[in-house]
C-alpha cells in the first residue's frame, strides 16, 4: 500500500462541537528522491563512502488564505470556502483531498471546484473512513486525524498540483443546525495550528443570520466578533484576521425569542461535583423607543495642561461624538476640570438642538492648561443628580493624571465619591496614558458598579470612547438583579454586580451551581421609573457535558476578579491558593499567575519533572517573574500598574476564554521596560537561553525563545505572549503542559501516586484505548508522548 505525506489545509466543516476540516494527502512517491550519483566528470573520491540516504527535495504545501461564507436561514445553514494554497516545489504533485463530514451534520448538497471545474467526491460510510485515518495516524506517527473517526468522508482525487503555483479549492455544502434549549450552534474548523507550519496570511469568516423571529443573543466562546443587527430578525457576524495561527474552531451561538428580554442556559457538569454555567440575556434590537429608557449623563474631562496636543484633540472628538448621539429624551450636563471644575450649564439640561450647539461650542473651545482637581470634578458631577427620579445616571469621567489639586488623597476622594454617591450613579472611568492612580480610578468604578478602562499613547482616545458609549447609549433594563429556582444553588456570579441591560447588547453571565432542577429564572429590573419582572423556565441538569468551554471561561474571569482583589486590597494566601489552582488547572496563565505557580509548586517541594513551568527559561525566569508580581500589587500608577489593570479588565470581561488570556499576557508584558529602548549601556550582555520544551520538544523549533540581547529590548510584548503561550495547549477541558518532551495533563502531578499504564503509540493497545475511551480524542491528538489522568489512572503514551 503507497504510503503517504499529508498537510491539512484547514478546509470547512461543520455545526457541532467537534472539529472537522479538509485535508490533502500528498503521495509520498512524488517527494522522496535518492541523491543522483556523481555526474562522470567529478573527481575520484580517494576511499570508498557510503551513499547518504535520501533527501527530501520537497517543501510544505502553504496556505495562502481561507475564506468562509456562511448564509444561515433559521436553522439552514449553507457554507461556501474559498481556500488558496501554493505548492513551493520545483516538480508537479498528485494528491488526494479528504473532507470529514461534520459529526452530527445532515448534508443536503456538497460541491467542489478546483481552479473553477467542478470535480465530484466519493463519499465513504464510516467504517470504511476509519480504516483510512487509522492508517495515516500509523504511518505519520501523528495523532492529530483521531479527532474525525466516526465520520463519514469525502474523497477526491487532485491532479496536477503544479509546480511553484497556486491552487484554489472552493467547496459548498448545506447542513441543518441543531438547536438545544433555544440555542442553535454553528461551528466553522480553524483550528489548525497542530497542522500549519506557517501562520495563514489572512482567515476571514462572515455569517449573514436570518431568523423568522426576533433574533436575540448572538455570541462566540472562541473568537472576538463583530455583530451588526440590521433590523429584529437579521444579522452579520464577521471575524477577520491576519497572520494567524489557529488554535481554537470558530463557534457561534444563537437564539431568537418573541418577549421583550430573551434568556438562554448552557450548562456543563460532571456527576457529583458542581456545575458550570453560562446564562445570555438580551434583548435585541427591537426595542421600541418607549421601551428605551432615558438617562442623564455627565461628561467630565480633564484638561489639565498635561493633556495638550493629541489627547485633547482626540477626547474633544469623542465628546462631540457622545453629544451628537444623546437619545431626545436624554439630559446632559458636560464639565472641564484643571485646577477647578467647571460646568458649562450647572444643571442637566434637556439633549435639544440649542443644548448640544452649546455644548459643541464649548467643547471646542476647551483649552488644556493648569492642574488636576479630581475630587472637586467628581462631586460636582455627583451633585448633578436630581434628589428624586429613577432614570440612569452616568458619569463619563476622562483624565491622564493623578490628583495634585485640592484633596489628593485617594481613600479621602474614595470616601467622598461613597458618601456622595447614595442613588446608584456609575461612573465610567477613561485613564489616557500612564500617568494616572489606576487604584484610584479601579476602586471608584468599583464602588459605582461601573468599570474603567486605559487608553495607551498609541491608542485612539476618540475610537475607545466613541465605541464604549455606542453600547451603553440606549439602556433597557436599569439595575437588573437575577433569582434562581430553590432547588439550585449559585455562586461566584461573574460579571458581578450585573451591568445593566442595553438596546442590541447582550449580559453573558458565568457562574457555579450545586443541586438540579427545572424551574423559573426571574431576571428584575427597572424600566422607565417602573419595576419590572421576566421569568423563564430553565433546567439545571445534574449531568452535562457538550459545552466543554464553560469551566474554563468561568475561571478565567474567576481568575480576573482575585488578581484584582489583590491588586487593590492586598493579597492573602487565600486568594493566591485559588489563584494558584484555577490558573494551573485552566491555562490561565500570564507573568503574574506564572509567578505564583512556579511559587506555590516549589513550597510544595514538587520534584522539578513534575513542575507545570519551565522555571528559570525565557520568559519563566523567576526574577523576572517575581518582579512583575510584586509590581503589579504595590505599583498604583506608571507602565506596569496600567499594564497590570489592563491584564486583569482582559480576563474579568472574557467573552472567550482562549483570546482573554492571550490578551492578558500581551498587556501584562506592555507595561516592562523590555519592550521600550533601553540606552545600550544600561542593558546587560547577552545570555542564550535553551530553547522552551514546548519549541524542542513537541514542536520541533530550535531558535531560543528569549534572550537578553539589546535586541530582545525592542521586542513587542505580543512576542513575549506568544513566548508564554507555547509551554501550554488547553485540550478537552484539561490542561497540559510541555515537560520534558511529551504533554503532561495538569492533574499528574496531584496523582503520583495513582497507578501508572504505559502504551507504545500506534500499538493495538493505543487504538484500543481510542475506541474505549472517546473523550481521550482529543488528548491523544496532542502528540506521540503525553500523559494524562483518566479514571484515577495515569496513562502514559510513548513513542
Amino acid at each position: 500500500m503507497k504510503s503517504w505525506f499529508w498537510v491539512i489545509l484547514l478546509l470547512v466543516a461543520g455545526s457541532l462541537r467537534s472539529p472537522g476540516a479538509g485535508i490533502i494527502i500528498i503521495h509520498e512517491d512524488d517527494f522522496w528522491r535518492p541523491n543522483p550519483p556523481p555526474p562522470p566528470f567529478a573527481p575520484p573520491i580517494p576511499r570508498p563512502r557510503p551513499m547518504p540516504p535520501p533527501q527530501p527535495v520537497w517543501a510544505p504545501l502553504e496556505i495562502d488564505h481561507v475564506q468562509a461564507t456562511i448564509k444561515v436561514t433559521d436553522q439552514l445553514a449553507v457554507t461556501k470556502v474559498e481556500e488558496e494554497f501554493y505548492n513551493p516545489n520545483p516538480r508537479q504533485l498528485e494528491g488526494t483531498f479528504l473532507f470529514p463530514v461534520p459529526k452530527g451534520a445532515h448534508i443536503d448538497k456538497f460541491t467542489m471546484e478546483i481552479n473553477g471545474k467542478p470535480v465530484e467526491a466519493e463519499l465513504m460510510a464510516s467504517e470504511k473512513a476509519k480504516g483510512i485515518y487509522e492508517d495515516i495516524v500509523r504511518r505519520l506517527k501523528d495523532p492529530a486525524l483521531l479527532e474525525y473517526a466516526g465520520r463519514d468522508l469525502f474523497k477526491v482525487r487532485i491532479f496536477p498540483v503544479e509546480p511553484n503555483s497556486k491552487k484554489r479549492i472552493t467547496l459548498r455544502y448545506s447542513q441543518v443546525l441543531k438547536a438545544d434549549n433555544g440555542l442553535v450552534n454553528l461551528t466553522f474548523p480553524l483550528n489548525t495550528e497542530k497542522f500549519s507550519a506557517k501562520p495563514l496570511r489572512n482567515v476571514s469568516v462572515k455569517v449573514d443570520l436570518e431568523t423568522r423571529q426576533p433574533l436575540k443573543s448572538v455570541y462566540s466562546p472562541s473568537h472576538k466578533i463583530e455583530v451588526k443587527r440590521d433590523g429584529t430578525r437579521k444579522a452579520t457576524v464577521g471575524f477577520e484576521s491576519a497572520d494567524m495561527k489557529p488554535d481554537s474552531d470558530f463557534q457561534l451561538f444563537y437564539a431568537t425569542e418573541k418577549s421583550d428580554l430573551g434568556v438562554n442556559l448552557m450548562t456543563y457538569k460532571t456527576a457529583g461535583e458542581d456545575g458550570y454555567f453560562l446564562l445570555l440575556a438580551s434583548p435585541g434590537a427591537e426595542a421600541k423607543e418607549t421601551k428605551v429608557i432615558p438617562k442623564d449623563v455627565a461628561f467630565v474631562l480633564d484638561t489639565s495642561g498635561s493633556m495638550a496636543g493629541a489627547k485633547l484633540e482626540q477626547a474633544r472628538k469623542a465628546l462631540l461624538f457622545c453629544v451628537e448621539n444623546l437619545n431626545e429624551k436624554d439630559q446632559f450636563e458636560v464639565i472641564r476640570f484643571s485646577t477647578e471644575a467647571e460646568p458649562l450649564f450647572n444643571k442637566l439640561v434637556d439633549a435639544d438642538a440649542h443644548n448640544r450647539d452649546r455644548a459643541r461650542t464649548f467643547i471646542k473651545d476647551l483649552r488644556p492648561i493648569g492642574g488636576t482637581a479630581i475630587d472637586d470634578a467628581l462631586k460636582k458631577a455627583l451633585s448633578m443628580r436630581p434628589q428624586k427620579g429613577d432614570r440612569p445616571f452616568v458619569v463619563i469621567f476622562l483624565t491622564d493624571g493623578r490628583p495634585t489639586v485640592g484633596n489628593t488623597d485617594e481613600n479621602l476622594i474614595l470616601k467622598g465619591v461613597q458618601r456622595e454617591n447614595n442613588a446608584n450613579t456609575r461612573i465610567f472611568c477613561f485613564g489616557i496614558g500612564t500617568d494616572v492612580n489606576t487604584h484610584l480610578l479601579d476602586q471608584i468604578a468599583e464602588e459605582t458598579k461601573a468599570f474603567s478602562q486605559y487608553v495607551l499613547g498609541e491608542e485612539d482616545i476618540e475610537v475607545k470612547v466613541s465605541n464604549f458609549y455606542t453600547k451603553i447609549n440606549e439602556p433597557v433594563l436599569a439595575n437588573p438583579q437575577i433569582t434562581f429556582p430553590g432547588e439550585v444553588r449559585v455562586t461566584k456570579l461573574y460579571p458581578s454586580p450585573m451591568p445593566d441591560l442595553f438596546k442590541g447588547e447582550q449580559m453573558v453571565l458565568a457562574g457555579r451551581y450545586s443541586g438540579k432542577g427545572d424551574g423559573a429564572v426571574q431576571i428584575e429590573g427597572m424600566v422607565n421609573g417602573e419595576k419590572k419582572k421576566f421569568a423563564y423556565d430553565l433546567k439545571f441538569p445534574e449531568e452535562a457535558n457538550e459545552h466543554e468551554f464553560i469551566p474554563r471561561l468561568w475561571a478565567t474571569r474567576r481568575v480576573g476578579y482575585l488578581l484584582d482583589e489583590i491588586r487593590l486590597h492586598g493579597e492573602s494566601k487565600e486568594l493566591k491558593d485559588e489563584v494558584t489552582e484555577l490558573a494551573r488547572k485552566y491555562n490561565v496563565v500570564t507573568p503574574y499567575t506564572a509567578y505564583l505557580i512556579l511559587e506555590d509548586e516549589t513550597t510544595r517541594g514538587v520534584p522539578t519533572a513534575m513542575r507545570t513551568l519551565p522555571e528559570g527559561e525565557g520568559v519563566f525566569g523567576r526574577r523576572q517573574l517575581s518582579a512583575q508580581y510584586g509590581n503589579f500589587r504595590q505599583q498604583k500608577d506608571g507602565d506596569e500598574a496600567v499594564a497590570g489593570a489592563r491584564s486583569s479588565y482582559s480576563l474579568k470581561s472574557a467573552q472567550s476564554a482562549s483570546d482573554a488570556v492571550k490578551l492578558g499576557r500581551e498587556e501584562a508584558y506592555r507595561g516592562l521596560a523590555i519592550n521600550r529602548p533601553m540606552p545600550s549601556s544600561s542593558m546587560p550582555s547577552p545570555s542564550p537561553v535553551p530553547t522552551s520544551p514546548g519549541a524542542a520538544g513537541i514542536g520541533g523549533g530550535t531558535s531560543p525563545v528569549y534572550s537578553s540581547s539589546p535586541a530582545d529590548y525592542k521586542t513587542p510584548a505580543k512576542k513575549q505572549a506568544e513566548e508564554m503561550e507555547q509551554v501550554a495547549q488547553f485540550a478537552g477541558g484539561k490542561t497540559f503542559y510541555a515537560k520534558n518532551g511529551q504533554w503532561m495533563d495538569s492533574e499528574v502531578q496531584k496523582n503520583a501516586k495513582a497507578k501508572k499504564v504505559r502504551l507504545q503509540f500506534g500499538s493495538p493497545e493505543y487504538f484500543d484505548l481510542v475506541q474505549k475511551y472517546p473523550k481521550a480524542v482529543n488528548w491523544l491528538s496532542l502528540g506521540q508522548n503525553v500523559q494524562f489522568v483518566l479514571d484515577g489512572m495515569v496513562y502514559e503514551v510513548y513513542e
